[in-house]
């Protein structure tokens, strides 16, 4: 597999991860721990997800 190749095949599995998330599977613990996602973490969009993932969905609630 060629490096694009490699690239494009990340870019689709990060899309499926955010899609996921959207849909409640939320756990940032989970996408740290899982081994099939090692060769996706030193990807910034990665390390984004997880931020995002890690960040109240509504920051908000119950203050006030």
């Amino acid at each position: 597999m060629s490096a694009g190749e490699a690239d494009a095949e990340a870019a689709k599995a990060l899309a499926l991860l955010r899609r996921a998330a959207a849909m409640g599977y939320r756990d940032p613990a989970t996408y740290r721990n899982v081994t099939a996602l090692d060769p996706l973490r030193g990807r910034p969009d990665f390390r984004l997800l997880i931020l995002d993932l890690a960040f109240p969905t509504d920051p908000f609630a119950g203050s006030g």
